[in-house]
């Protein structure tokens, strides 16, 4: 809605989904032309075929973003933990715990933080080990920094794309939201995908199961699999510091 009311205010043609293919139906309206996209495609290929049919030009299959990373790669570890729902918030105890293991590899850590509540998220993982918290910085600040970092781990938000994008070692943490629609991709990425639960992928912004008093078992229960150990050999994984298999 907020997309489509600030193109309105613009005063020109405006191109949108018709409602059958919008996640917010109500947001045609304020299109001047609709465009029909199949619901159950890929969010990336989603957006390329409504500006492919807004600007009418052909589209391609492939996944290109234009984008690379730094040829001078430092000893940093991006964490992505924050974003909009809170049923796809990886525990904060399992970041902690992911960054003992990181540091202790001889990295540093780069935790992203756009507002005040993901400023104490991003401290709290940082807490005293070795790194920065990256507070207030624009997009394009952010693409610069992260390209020069040896991999990312992120939960499923936009930032995560964008270490994609720059074609950094990423592991991707998925549990309410499904990888088939959102996952990262066109990219060097890796995925925890949830499935031991009937309920996953439930596509809900709040997990319906309680959150339990009991501190050891990781909430929401999707994420119960995608332990910090795994999540940290899956990383190893990918920057080239582990030869075995993902278990």
């Amino acid at each position: 809605i907020k997309s489509a009311a600030i193109a309105f205010f613009a005063r020109g043609n405006v191109h949108g989904f018709e409602p059958g293919s919008a996640r917010e139906p109500l947001a045609a309206r304020f299109y001047s032309f609709q465009h029909e996209v199949d619901s159950a495609t890929h969010a990336v290929n989603r957006q390329k075929q409504l500006l492919a049919a807004s600007l009418s030009y052909q589209l391609k299959p492939e996944v290109i973003y234009g984008l690379g990373r730094s040829n001078k790669t430092r000893e940093d570890i991006l964490f992505v933990p924050s974003t909009t729902w809170p049923s796809k918030e990886w525990p904060l105890s399992c970041w902690q715990e992911l960054a003992d293991h990181v540091v202790e590899e001889g990295f540093r850590l780069l935790v992203p933080a756009g507002s005040k509540p993901e400023g104490l998220t991003a401290r709290a993982i940082l807490g005293n080990r070795p790194g920065e918290v990256l507070a207030d910085r624009s997009l394009g600040e952010l693409a610069h920094i992260m390209s020069s970092c040896a991999g990312a781990v992120t939960v499923d938000t936009g930032l995560g794309h964008l270490a994609v994008a720059l074609n950094l070692p990423v592991v991707g943490l998925y549990g309410s939201t499904d990888p088939e629609l959102t996952g990262l991709t066109g990219g060097d990425a890796r995925l925890i995908v949830s499935n031991h639960l009937q309920c996953i992928p439930c596509k809900r912004r709040v997990c319906h199961f309680p959150n339990s008093s009991d501190s050891s078992k990781i909430y929401p229960p999707c994420f119960s699999q995608s332990t910090p150990e795994r999540v940290w050999r899956a990383l190893q994984l990918q920057i080239g510091r582990k030869d075995t298999k993902l278990g």
